[in-house]
Protein backbone atom coordinates (compact mmCIF):
# COMPACT_ATOMS: atom_id res chain seq x y z
CA UNK A 1 0.00 0.00 0.00
CA UNK A 2 2.78 2.44 0.98
CA UNK A 3 4.89 1.55 -2.08
CA UNK A 4 1.92 2.07 -4.40
CA UNK A 5 1.17 5.43 -2.82
CA UNK A 6 4.83 6.45 -3.12
CA UNK A 7 4.83 5.50 -6.80
CA UNK A 8 1.67 7.53 -7.30
CA UNK A 9 3.35 10.56 -5.69
CA UNK A 10 6.41 10.13 -7.93
CA UNK A 11 4.22 9.92 -11.03
CA UNK A 12 2.45 13.15 -10.04
CA UNK A 13 5.83 14.81 -9.51
CA UNK A 14 6.98 13.68 -12.98
CA UNK A 15 3.81 15.08 -14.51
CA UNK A 16 4.39 18.35 -12.67
CA UNK A 17 7.85 18.55 -14.25
CA UNK A 18 6.31 18.23 -17.70
CA UNK A 19 3.68 20.83 -16.92
CA UNK A 20 5.85 23.92 -17.60
CA UNK A 21 6.74 22.82 -21.14
CA UNK A 22 3.14 21.91 -21.90
CA UNK A 23 1.80 25.14 -20.36
CA UNK A 24 4.30 27.37 -22.16
CA UNK A 25 3.71 25.53 -25.45
CA UNK A 26 -0.06 25.95 -25.21
CA UNK A 27 0.33 29.63 -24.28
CA UNK A 28 2.61 30.28 -27.27
CA UNK A 29 0.18 28.41 -29.51
CA UNK A 30 -2.68 30.61 -28.33
CA UNK A 31 -0.51 33.72 -28.80
CA UNK A 32 0.37 32.64 -32.35
CA UNK A 33 -3.32 32.06 -33.10
CA UNK A 34 -4.33 35.49 -31.79
CA UNK A 35 -1.57 37.27 -33.76
CA UNK A 36 -2.39 35.31 -36.92
CA UNK A 37 -6.10 36.09 -36.60
CA UNK A 38 -5.38 39.78 -36.03
CA UNK A 39 -2.96 39.90 -38.99
CA UNK A 40 -5.49 38.23 -41.29
CA UNK A 41 -8.24 40.65 -40.27
CA UNK A 42 -5.90 43.63 -40.79
CA UNK A 43 -4.79 42.22 -44.15
CA UNK A 44 -8.38 41.88 -45.30
CA UNK A 45 -9.24 45.42 -44.21
CA UNK A 46 -6.19 47.05 -45.88
CA UNK A 47 -6.73 45.06 -49.07
CA UNK A 48 -10.32 46.30 -49.21
CA UNK A 49 -9.08 49.87 -48.82
CA UNK A 50 -6.54 49.42 -51.64
CA UNK A 51 -9.17 47.98 -53.97
CA UNK A 52 -11.79 50.65 -53.16
CA UNK A 53 -9.31 53.56 -53.40
CA UNK A 54 -9.46 53.82 -57.23
CA UNK A 55 -13.23 53.43 -57.17
CA UNK A 56 -13.61 56.36 -54.77
CA UNK A 57 -11.32 58.56 -56.90
CA UNK A 58 -13.09 57.69 -60.17
CA UNK A 59 -16.49 58.24 -58.61
CA UNK A 60 -15.48 61.71 -57.39
CA UNK A 61 -14.02 62.68 -60.77
CA UNK A 62 -17.12 61.37 -62.52
CA UNK A 63 -19.27 63.67 -60.40
CA UNK A 64 -17.08 66.66 -61.38
CA UNK A 65 -17.28 65.77 -65.09
CA UNK A 66 -21.07 65.42 -64.91
CA UNK A 67 -21.40 68.82 -63.21
CA UNK A 68 -19.23 70.41 -65.90
CA UNK A 69 -21.36 68.90 -68.66
CA UNK A 70 -24.59 69.96 -67.00
CA UNK A 71 -23.24 73.56 -66.81
CA UNK A 72 -22.41 73.49 -70.52
CA UNK A 73 -25.28 75.04 -72.43
CA UNK A 74 -24.85 72.67 -75.35
CA UNK A 75 -24.91 69.54 -73.14
CA UNK A 76 -27.05 70.83 -70.33
CA UNK A 77 -29.70 68.35 -69.31
CA UNK A 78 -28.43 65.67 -71.73
CA UNK A 79 -26.51 63.43 -69.24
CA UNK A 80 -29.26 60.89 -69.67
CA UNK A 81 -28.15 60.25 -73.28
CA UNK A 82 -25.90 57.32 -74.01
CA UNK A 83 -23.50 59.50 -75.99
CA UNK A 84 -22.96 61.82 -73.04
CA UNK A 85 -22.51 58.89 -70.73
CA UNK A 86 -19.91 57.47 -73.10
CA UNK A 87 -18.20 60.89 -73.17
CA UNK A 88 -17.95 60.81 -69.37
CA UNK A 89 -16.45 57.35 -69.52
CA UNK A 90 -13.98 58.46 -72.21
CA UNK A 91 -12.81 61.44 -70.18
CA UNK A 92 -12.35 59.33 -67.07
CA UNK A 93 -10.36 56.67 -68.91
CA UNK A 94 -7.97 59.30 -70.24
CA UNK A 95 -6.95 60.64 -66.81
CA UNK A 96 -3.22 60.40 -66.21
CA UNK A 97 -3.49 58.55 -62.91
CA UNK A 98 -5.59 55.88 -64.62
CA UNK A 99 -3.48 55.27 -67.69
CA UNK A 100 -3.69 51.55 -66.94
CA UNK A 101 -7.33 51.31 -68.09
CA UNK A 102 -7.42 48.51 -70.68
CA UNK A 103 -11.19 48.40 -71.29
CA UNK A 104 -14.31 50.46 -70.61
CA UNK A 105 -17.91 49.33 -70.76
CA UNK A 106 -21.13 51.33 -70.42
CA UNK A 107 -24.31 49.67 -69.07
CA UNK A 108 -27.89 50.90 -68.84
CA UNK A 109 -29.92 51.06 -65.64
CA UNK A 110 -30.84 47.39 -65.94
CA UNK A 111 -27.25 46.25 -66.20
CA UNK A 112 -27.48 45.52 -69.92
CA UNK A 113 -24.40 46.13 -72.06
CA UNK A 114 -24.63 49.37 -74.14
CA UNK A 115 -21.21 50.14 -75.62
CA UNK A 116 -17.50 49.68 -75.00
CA UNK A 117 -14.10 51.19 -75.61
CA UNK A 118 -12.13 49.92 -77.47
CA UNK A 119 -14.55 48.34 -79.85
CA UNK A 120 -13.14 44.81 -79.50
CA UNK A 121 -14.17 44.59 -75.82
CA UNK A 122 -16.57 41.68 -75.37
CA UNK A 123 -20.15 42.43 -74.22
CA UNK A 124 -21.10 41.49 -70.65
CA UNK A 125 -23.91 41.85 -68.14
CA UNK A 126 -23.71 43.17 -64.59
CA UNK A 127 -24.40 40.66 -61.79
CA UNK A 128 -27.54 41.33 -59.76
CA UNK A 129 -25.68 41.89 -56.45
CA UNK A 130 -23.42 44.53 -57.99
CA UNK A 131 -26.34 46.23 -59.73
CA UNK A 132 -28.15 46.43 -56.38
CA UNK A 133 -25.26 48.39 -54.84
CA UNK A 134 -24.95 50.65 -57.92
CA UNK A 135 -28.64 51.53 -57.78
CA UNK A 136 -27.90 52.98 -54.33
CA UNK A 137 -25.30 55.19 -56.10
CA UNK A 138 -22.33 53.48 -54.43
CA UNK A 139 -19.25 52.62 -56.52
CA UNK A 140 -18.15 48.99 -56.64
CA UNK A 141 -14.61 47.65 -57.04
CA UNK A 142 -13.39 44.07 -57.37
CA UNK A 143 -9.85 42.68 -57.72
CA UNK A 144 -9.39 39.61 -59.86
CA UNK A 145 -5.96 38.08 -59.24
CA UNK A 146 -6.34 35.69 -62.20
CA UNK A 147 -8.81 37.24 -64.65
CA UNK A 148 -9.49 35.41 -67.92
CA UNK A 149 -8.66 37.78 -70.81
CA UNK A 150 -10.86 35.88 -73.34
CA UNK A 151 -13.84 36.93 -71.22
CA UNK A 152 -12.84 40.60 -71.69
CA UNK A 153 -11.86 40.85 -75.38
CA UNK A 154 -13.39 39.49 -78.53
CA UNK A 155 -11.54 36.64 -80.29
CA UNK A 156 -8.80 37.64 -82.75
CA UNK A 157 -7.81 40.88 -81.01
CA UNK A 158 -4.21 41.77 -80.34
CA UNK A 159 -4.84 41.82 -76.60
CA UNK A 160 -5.22 38.07 -76.78
CA UNK A 161 -1.92 37.58 -78.60
CA UNK A 162 0.11 37.60 -75.35
CA UNK A 163 1.51 34.23 -74.15
CA UNK A 164 -0.57 34.16 -70.97
CA UNK A 165 -4.33 34.49 -71.13
CA UNK A 166 -4.52 35.23 -67.39
CA UNK A 167 -3.72 38.61 -65.83
CA UNK A 168 -4.58 40.53 -62.65
CA UNK A 169 -7.39 43.03 -63.22
CA UNK A 170 -9.01 45.70 -61.09
CA UNK A 171 -12.69 46.12 -61.91
CA UNK A 172 -14.28 49.48 -61.00
CA UNK A 173 -18.00 50.23 -61.47
CA UNK A 174 -19.11 53.93 -61.35
CA UNK A 175 -22.83 54.88 -61.12
CA UNK A 176 -23.88 57.84 -63.35
CA UNK A 177 -26.61 60.18 -62.08
CA UNK A 178 -27.58 63.85 -62.00
CA UNK A 179 -26.39 65.90 -59.08
CA UNK A 180 -29.92 66.83 -58.03
CA UNK A 181 -31.40 63.36 -58.47
CA UNK A 182 -30.89 59.92 -56.91
CA UNK A 183 -31.99 57.92 -59.94
CA UNK A 184 -29.38 55.73 -61.66
CA UNK A 185 -28.83 56.82 -65.30
CA UNK A 186 -26.17 54.34 -66.24
CA UNK A 187 -23.03 52.51 -65.18
CA UNK A 188 -19.46 52.81 -66.41
CA UNK A 189 -17.13 49.82 -65.90
CA UNK A 190 -13.37 50.25 -65.95
CA UNK A 191 -11.06 47.26 -66.27
CA UNK A 192 -7.65 48.44 -65.02
CA UNK A 193 -4.32 46.64 -65.14
CA UNK A 194 -4.08 45.05 -61.70
CA UNK A 195 -0.36 44.39 -61.54
CA UNK A 196 0.18 47.46 -59.40
CA UNK A 197 -2.48 46.26 -56.96
CA UNK A 198 -0.94 42.77 -56.91
CA UNK A 199 2.45 44.30 -56.06
CA UNK A 200 0.85 46.31 -53.24
CA UNK A 201 -0.79 43.11 -51.95
CA UNK A 202 2.55 41.29 -51.93
CA UNK A 203 4.22 44.19 -50.12
CA UNK A 204 1.38 44.26 -47.60
CA UNK A 205 1.68 40.52 -46.96
CA UNK A 206 5.44 40.75 -46.42
CA UNK A 207 5.11 43.66 -44.03
CA UNK A 208 2.31 42.02 -42.08
CA UNK A 209 4.24 38.73 -41.87
CA UNK A 210 7.32 40.57 -40.60
CA UNK A 211 5.34 42.55 -38.04
CA UNK A 212 3.48 39.44 -36.90
CA UNK A 213 6.78 37.56 -36.51
CA UNK A 214 8.26 40.43 -34.51
CA UNK A 215 5.17 40.62 -32.32
CA UNK A 216 5.21 36.85 -31.79
CA UNK A 217 8.92 36.88 -30.97
CA UNK A 218 8.62 39.73 -28.48
CA UNK A 219 5.49 38.27 -26.92
CA UNK A 220 7.04 34.79 -26.74
CA UNK A 221 10.13 36.14 -25.01
CA UNK A 222 8.01 37.92 -22.40
CA UNK A 223 5.68 34.94 -21.91
CA UNK A 224 8.45 32.35 -21.71
CA UNK A 225 10.39 34.47 -19.21
CA UNK A 226 7.35 35.14 -17.02
CA UNK A 227 5.94 31.61 -17.14
CA UNK A 228 9.34 29.99 -16.60
CA UNK A 229 9.82 32.07 -13.47
CA UNK A 230 6.28 31.27 -12.28
CA UNK A 231 6.61 27.55 -13.02
CA UNK A 232 9.98 27.36 -11.26
CA UNK A 233 8.36 28.76 -8.14
CA UNK A 234 5.43 26.39 -8.59
CA UNK A 235 7.74 23.39 -9.04
CA UNK A 236 9.69 24.38 -5.95
CA UNK A 237 6.45 24.52 -3.98
CA UNK A 238 5.33 21.24 -5.55
CA UNK A 239 8.57 19.51 -4.57
CA UNK A 240 8.19 20.77 -1.02
CA UNK A 241 4.60 19.51 -0.97
CA UNK A 242 5.64 16.12 -2.37
CA UNK A 243 8.41 15.82 0.22
CA UNK A 244 5.98 16.62 3.01
CA UNK A 245 3.47 14.18 1.53
CA UNK A 246 6.11 11.42 1.45
CA UNK A 247 7.06 12.17 5.04
CA UNK A 248 3.38 12.10 6.01
CA UNK A 249 2.89 8.76 4.23
CA UNK A 250 5.91 7.30 6.02
CA UNK A 251 4.59 8.65 9.31
CA UNK A 252 1.18 7.09 8.62
CA UNK A 253 2.84 3.75 7.82
CA UNK A 254 4.85 3.94 11.03
CA UNK A 255 1.71 4.90 12.96
CA UNK A 256 -0.22 1.98 11.47
CA UNK A 257 2.65 -0.37 12.37
CA UNK A 258 2.75 1.11 15.86
CA UNK A 259 -1.00 0.65 16.26
CA UNK A 260 -0.72 -2.92 15.05
CA UNK A 261 2.18 -3.56 17.41
CA UNK A 262 0.17 -1.97 20.22
CA UNK A 263 -2.75 -4.28 19.51
CA UNK A 264 -0.47 -7.34 19.48
CA UNK A 265 1.07 -6.13 22.75
CA UNK A 266 -2.37 -5.72 24.28
CA UNK A 267 -3.35 -9.22 23.17
CA UNK A 268 -0.13 -10.60 24.63
CA UNK A 269 -0.85 -8.74 27.87
CA UNK A 270 -4.30 -10.29 27.84
CA UNK A 271 -2.66 -13.71 27.58
CA UNK A 272 -0.39 -12.99 30.56
CA UNK A 273 -3.32 -11.64 32.56
CA UNK A 274 -5.41 -14.68 31.73
CA UNK A 275 -2.62 -17.05 32.75
CA UNK A 276 -2.10 -15.44 36.14
CA UNK A 277 -5.12 -16.93 37.95
CA UNK A 278 -4.78 -20.55 36.68
CA UNK A 279 -1.04 -20.51 37.36
CA UNK A 280 -1.69 -19.22 40.89
CA UNK A 281 -3.99 -22.19 41.52
CA UNK A 282 -1.45 -24.66 40.16
CA UNK A 283 1.22 -23.04 42.34
CA UNK A 284 -0.90 -23.64 45.46
CA UNK A 285 -1.46 -27.26 44.45
CA UNK A 286 2.22 -27.93 43.94
CA UNK A 287 3.06 -26.22 47.23
CA UNK A 288 0.71 -28.55 49.14
CA UNK A 289 1.89 -31.80 47.53
CA UNK A 290 4.64 -32.54 50.04
CA UNK A 291 2.86 -31.40 53.17
CA UNK A 292 -0.57 -33.00 53.11
CA UNK A 293 -2.80 -35.17 51.06
CA UNK A 294 -4.44 -33.20 48.24
CA UNK A 295 -8.22 -33.61 48.01
CA UNK A 296 -9.81 -34.81 44.82
CA UNK A 297 -11.56 -31.49 44.34
CA UNK A 298 -8.22 -29.66 44.22
CA UNK A 299 -6.98 -32.08 41.57
CA UNK A 300 -10.10 -31.31 39.57
CA UNK A 301 -9.48 -27.59 40.01
CA UNK A 302 -5.89 -28.04 38.85
CA UNK A 303 -7.04 -29.99 35.80
CA UNK A 304 -9.59 -27.28 35.05
CA UNK A 305 -6.91 -24.59 35.40
CA UNK A 306 -4.59 -26.46 33.05
CA UNK A 307 -7.35 -26.73 30.51
CA UNK A 308 -8.09 -23.02 30.83
CA UNK A 309 -4.42 -22.25 30.25
CA UNK A 310 -4.38 -24.46 27.18
CA UNK A 311 -7.60 -22.94 25.82
CA UNK A 312 -6.39 -19.41 26.49
CA UNK A 313 -3.08 -20.00 24.75
CA UNK A 314 -4.87 -21.58 21.80
CA UNK A 315 -7.28 -18.64 21.57
CA UNK A 316 -4.50 -16.04 21.66
CA UNK A 317 -2.46 -17.95 19.09
CA UNK A 318 -5.53 -18.04 16.83
CA UNK A 319 -6.16 -14.30 17.21
CA UNK A 320 -2.53 -13.42 16.54
CA UNK A 321 -2.50 -15.76 13.56
CA UNK A 322 -5.54 -14.06 12.04
CA UNK A 323 -3.94 -10.65 12.63
CA UNK A 324 -1.01 -11.74 10.44
CA UNK A 325 -2.94 -13.79 7.87
CA UNK A 326 -4.75 -12.68 4.72
CA UNK A 327 -7.97 -14.52 5.62
CA UNK A 328 -11.07 -12.34 5.68
CA UNK A 329 -14.56 -13.31 6.81
CA UNK A 330 -17.44 -11.74 8.72
CA UNK A 331 -19.10 -12.51 12.03
CA UNK A 332 -22.69 -11.48 12.74
CA UNK A 333 -23.70 -10.07 16.10
CA UNK A 334 -25.87 -13.12 17.01
CA UNK A 335 -22.90 -15.36 16.20
CA UNK A 336 -20.68 -13.15 18.37
CA UNK A 337 -23.13 -13.42 21.26
CA UNK A 338 -23.27 -17.21 20.80
CA UNK A 339 -19.47 -17.50 20.94
CA UNK A 340 -19.36 -15.41 24.12
CA UNK A 341 -22.04 -17.61 25.68
CA UNK A 342 -20.09 -20.79 24.89
CA UNK A 343 -16.84 -19.39 26.29
CA UNK A 344 -18.40 -18.01 29.51
CA UNK A 345 -21.08 -20.63 30.26
CA UNK A 346 -18.74 -23.03 32.04
CA UNK A 347 -17.40 -20.33 34.36
CA UNK A 348 -20.94 -19.07 35.03
CA UNK A 349 -22.21 -22.58 35.83
CA UNK A 350 -19.24 -23.22 38.14
CA UNK A 351 -19.96 -19.97 39.99
CA UNK A 352 -23.69 -20.69 40.19
CA UNK A 353 -24.47 -17.62 38.10
CA UNK A 354 -27.15 -17.46 35.42
CA UNK A 355 -25.82 -16.03 32.11
CA UNK A 356 -28.24 -14.19 29.79
CA UNK A 357 -27.65 -12.68 26.33
CA UNK A 358 -29.87 -10.31 24.34
CA UNK A 359 -29.13 -9.15 20.76
CA UNK A 360 -31.27 -6.27 19.46
CA UNK A 361 -28.88 -5.01 16.76
CA UNK A 362 -27.80 -6.60 13.52
CA UNK A 363 -24.55 -6.20 11.65
CA UNK A 364 -21.46 -7.94 10.35
CA UNK A 365 -18.02 -7.49 11.88
CA UNK A 366 -14.77 -8.34 10.03
CA UNK A 367 -12.99 -11.23 11.72
CA UNK A 368 -10.10 -9.11 13.06
CA UNK A 369 -12.44 -6.65 14.78
CA UNK A 370 -14.65 -9.49 15.99
CA UNK A 371 -11.66 -11.20 17.67
CA UNK A 372 -10.76 -8.05 19.60
CA UNK A 373 -14.40 -7.48 20.62
CA UNK A 374 -14.52 -11.09 21.83
CA UNK A 375 -11.44 -10.61 24.00
CA UNK A 376 -12.86 -7.43 25.57
CA UNK A 377 -16.33 -8.82 26.27
CA UNK A 378 -14.97 -12.15 27.49
CA UNK A 379 -12.88 -10.35 30.09
CA UNK A 380 -15.85 -8.15 31.11
CA UNK A 381 -18.08 -11.22 31.46
CA UNK A 382 -15.42 -13.02 33.53
CA UNK A 383 -15.20 -10.03 35.89
CA UNK A 384 -19.01 -9.83 36.11
CA UNK A 385 -19.30 -13.55 36.93
CA UNK A 386 -16.64 -13.28 39.63
CA UNK A 387 -18.38 -10.21 41.14
CA UNK A 388 -21.89 -11.74 41.15
CA UNK A 389 -22.87 -13.92 44.15
CA UNK A 390 -24.15 -17.48 43.65
CA UNK A 391 -27.74 -17.47 42.46
CA UNK A 392 -27.39 -14.10 40.76
CA UNK A 393 -27.36 -13.32 37.00
CA UNK A 394 -25.06 -11.69 34.47
CA UNK A 395 -26.57 -10.15 31.35
CA UNK A 396 -25.02 -9.24 27.97
CA UNK A 397 -27.07 -6.78 25.89
CA UNK A 398 -26.16 -5.78 22.30
CA UNK A 399 -28.12 -2.63 21.50
CA UNK A 400 -28.26 -0.06 18.64
CA UNK A 401 -27.34 3.49 19.70
CA UNK A 402 -27.47 5.90 16.77
CA UNK A 403 -24.15 5.74 14.94
CA UNK A 404 -22.82 3.29 17.56
CA UNK A 405 -23.55 -0.24 18.76
CA UNK A 406 -23.41 -0.76 22.52
CA UNK A 407 -22.25 -4.03 24.13
CA UNK A 408 -23.43 -3.84 27.77
CA UNK A 409 -22.36 -6.29 30.50
CA UNK A 410 -24.53 -6.12 33.70
CA UNK A 411 -23.72 -7.91 36.96
CA UNK A 412 -25.42 -8.17 40.36
CA UNK A 413 -22.32 -7.67 42.48
CA UNK A 414 -21.61 -5.03 45.10
CA UNK A 415 -20.53 -2.44 42.53
CA UNK A 416 -17.21 -0.71 41.99
CA UNK A 417 -15.78 0.98 45.12
CA UNK A 418 -15.68 4.80 44.75
CA UNK A 419 -11.93 4.94 45.38
CA UNK A 420 -11.27 2.69 42.36
CA UNK A 421 -13.44 4.52 39.88
CA UNK A 422 -11.00 7.37 38.94
CA UNK A 423 -8.32 4.84 37.90
CA UNK A 424 -10.63 2.07 36.79
CA UNK A 425 -9.00 1.58 33.35
CA UNK A 426 -5.38 2.01 34.48
CA UNK A 427 -3.19 -0.76 35.93
CA UNK A 428 -3.68 -1.02 39.70
CA UNK A 429 -3.38 -3.52 42.54
CA UNK A 430 -5.96 -6.29 42.14
CA UNK A 431 -8.33 -7.22 44.99
CA UNK A 432 -8.50 -10.80 43.70
CA UNK A 433 -5.95 -13.42 44.75
CA UNK A 434 -3.49 -14.16 41.94
CA UNK A 435 -4.59 -11.09 39.94
CA UNK A 436 -2.49 -8.23 38.69
CA UNK A 437 -5.18 -5.55 38.27
CA UNK A 438 -4.57 -4.94 34.55
CA UNK A 439 -7.64 -6.64 33.03
CA UNK A 440 -9.70 -3.49 32.44
CA UNK A 441 -6.59 -1.56 31.35
CA UNK A 442 -5.96 -4.18 28.65
CA UNK A 443 -9.60 -4.00 27.58
CA UNK A 444 -9.33 -0.22 27.35
CA UNK A 445 -6.23 -0.49 25.17
CA UNK A 446 -7.94 -2.97 22.84
CA UNK A 447 -10.99 -0.69 22.66
CA UNK A 448 -8.78 2.24 21.71
CA UNK A 449 -7.26 0.16 18.92
CA UNK A 450 -10.78 -0.47 17.60
CA UNK A 451 -11.71 3.21 17.80
CA UNK A 452 -14.30 2.23 20.39
CA UNK A 453 -15.09 3.54 23.88
CA UNK A 454 -15.11 1.51 27.09
CA UNK A 455 -16.95 3.03 30.03
CA UNK A 456 -18.61 2.31 33.37
CA UNK A 457 -22.21 2.97 32.45
CA UNK A 458 -23.89 2.45 35.83
CA UNK A 459 -22.79 1.58 39.34
CA UNK A 460 -24.72 0.85 42.52
CA UNK A 461 -24.88 -1.53 45.44
CA UNK A 462 -27.11 -3.78 43.31
CA UNK A 463 -24.54 -4.15 40.52
CA UNK A 464 -22.45 -2.45 37.87
CA UNK A 465 -22.71 -2.20 34.08
CA UNK A 466 -19.82 -1.77 31.65
CA UNK A 467 -20.41 -0.73 28.04
CA UNK A 468 -18.24 -1.13 24.95
CA UNK A 469 -19.34 1.44 22.31
CA UNK A 470 -18.29 0.38 18.82
CA UNK A 471 -18.65 2.84 15.89
CA UNK A 472 -20.92 1.82 13.05
CA UNK A 473 -18.01 2.38 10.61
CA UNK A 474 -16.33 -0.74 11.99
CA UNK A 475 -19.13 -2.90 10.59
CA UNK A 476 -18.69 -4.21 7.06
CA UNK A 477 -22.33 -5.21 6.46
CA UNK A 478 -25.54 -3.14 6.32
CA UNK A 479 -27.07 -2.41 9.74
CA UNK A 480 -30.82 -2.30 10.18
CA UNK A 481 -32.83 0.45 11.86
CA UNK A 482 -35.38 0.00 14.58
CA UNK A 483 -38.89 1.56 14.20
CA UNK A 484 -37.62 4.81 15.81
CA UNK A 485 -34.95 5.28 13.11
CA UNK A 486 -32.03 4.06 15.24
CA UNK A 487 -29.34 1.82 13.81
CA UNK A 488 -30.01 -1.87 14.21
Amino acid sequence: MGAATSRSVQQRLLRSRRLPAVGIGLTLLILAGIIALGALQLRQKIRAQIVSRDADILNGVAQMVQVTQEADKELGGQIENLADQFAVALQLSQLNQFNGVIATRVFDTNGQFATALPAHVAPARLPAEELSELQQLRPVSRFHAEAQLPAVFLPGTTALARPSQIAPLLEVLIPLHRQDQSALLGVVQFLIDGRNVAVQFETLDRNLALEAALAFGAGSLIIVTALSWAFRRLQRASRLLMDRTNRLLRANEELALSAKTSAVGAITAHLVHGLSSPLSGLEDLVANLGREEVPETEWQDALSSARRVQNLIGEIVRVLGEEQSMDHYEVSLPELAGLLGQKSQAAAASAGVHLQTSVQAEGLLPNREANLVLLILENLLKNAIQATPRGGSVRLNILPAGSMVDFEVHDQGPGVPPELQPKLFTPCRSTKRGGHGIGLAICKQLANHLGAALELRSNSAQGAAFALRLPRSRFSGQMKLDPEGQVR
